[in-house]
């Protein structure tokens, strides 16, 4: 994939390889290349795209009530750390929430790495789930 300008706008071609050197920092295309495969970076399938910042499990369990959801239901606990949980007595969200509202977003964190082992991308998932139910339901 080589990026190149045309009328001022980036945009991504797939060249031969055969056809693309390098000379002082710049690629150079030889012999009027042959291109497999043109597009505008904006939908460069090669870039990296970003991720939405919050989960579909997410923005589910912020849109509705509390009721009697199951633990596995928040924000980065699966299966696996929402058995974890419900052996140690919080099977249910709302077991969770409580020890959100007790504690601090540290302490919260900290008290769930230690009640199921959770790695800190889930701790923070679960705290952000639980911290936006909060704003939208408290």
């Amino acid at each position: 994939v080589v990026c190149v300008y045309v009328s001022g706008k980036e945009v991504s071609v797939i060249v031969d390889p055969v056809s693309i050197f390098w000379r002082n920092s710049c690629i150079l295309l030889v012999n009027a290349p042959k291109v497999i495969r043109s597009f505008n970076t904006e939908r460069d399938p090669f870039k990296k795209r970003e991720m939405s910042s919050t989960s579909q499990k997410h923005r589910k369990f912020v849109g509705e009530p509390m009721r009697n959801k199951d633990v596995r239901e928040l924000a980065g606990i699966g299966r696996f750390y929402g058995q974890r949980l419900k052996t140690k007595g919080f099977g249910k969200a709302r077991s969770v929430l409580g020890q959100y509202l007790v504690l601090n977003g540290d302490d919260f964190m900290d008290w769930l790495g230690g009640a199921c082992y959770a790695t800190p991308k889930q701790q923070r998932d679960c705290l952000e789930c639980l911290k936006e139910w909060c704003e939208q339901h408290l």
